[in-house]
């Protein structure tokens, strides 16, 4: 999976959470591995929300492999 494809794939769930009542939080872990530095993707549902509860502060840590 690219960089472009998970990025495609955050829009088209944000516009389908959009359309719906309720929604998703998810925690997106990416391991960029191997001379070609493939990246892999692992999604994991954090909570539902309710719409009137979308200013939630996300916090994103990064882990870099030197």
């Amino acid at each position: 999976m690219t960089l472009e494809e998970i990025d495609w794939e955050a829009e088209a769930a944000a516009d389908a959470r959009d359309e719906r009542e309720d929604y998703a939080i998810r925690y997106v872990t990416l391991c960029i591995t191997g001379p070609r530095r493939q990246v892999e993707a692992e999604t994991v549902l954090l909570e539902n929300r309710m719409p009137h509860d979308r200013d939630v502060d996300i916090e994103i840590e990064k882990e870099w492999e030197g």
